[in-house]
């Protein structure tokens, strides 16, 4: 089996984020194990954790307490080949857009003016 996760990932503040790890196995891993910041962490455990069948973990809102250094270990019937790599997931604030004078479209607000004025 392989696992295959980025060294470093970034969860958007306040949104869903995911915690990107695949698994491929075969014989299908049965389990898998979690460890953040050194310690034996349970994602089952957890409301806002929804693991997926790849392996990945769906974080439904992301706060700051869900920065830190993951682990993964998957294990199959034959038990496991070890562990993936130190995950490092950072928590950023997501993008934000802003609307410029420039963006507004002055023939629609023409138009809504012209019907409240009749």
């Amino acid at each position: 089996s392989s696992v295959l996760c980025p060294p470093l990932q970034y969860l958007p503040l306040n949104l869903s984020g995911m915690i990107n790890c695949h698994i491929d196995s075969h014989p299908p891993f049965h389990f898998i194990t979690w460890t953040k910041d050194k310690r034996i962490f349970d994602p089952w455990e957890m409301e806002e954790f929804q693991p997926q069948n790849n392996g990945s973990l769906l974080i439904t809102k992301v706060t700051k307490g869900h920065a830190g250094d993951y682990r993964c270990t998957p294990y199959n019937i034959y038990g496991t080949e070890g562990t993936s790599g130190v995950m490092q997931v950072q928590v950023i604030d997501p993008p934000t857009f802003h609307l410029t004078p420039e963006d507004v479209d002055f023939d629609s607000v023409t138009y809504e003016e012209a019907i409240f004025s009749e």
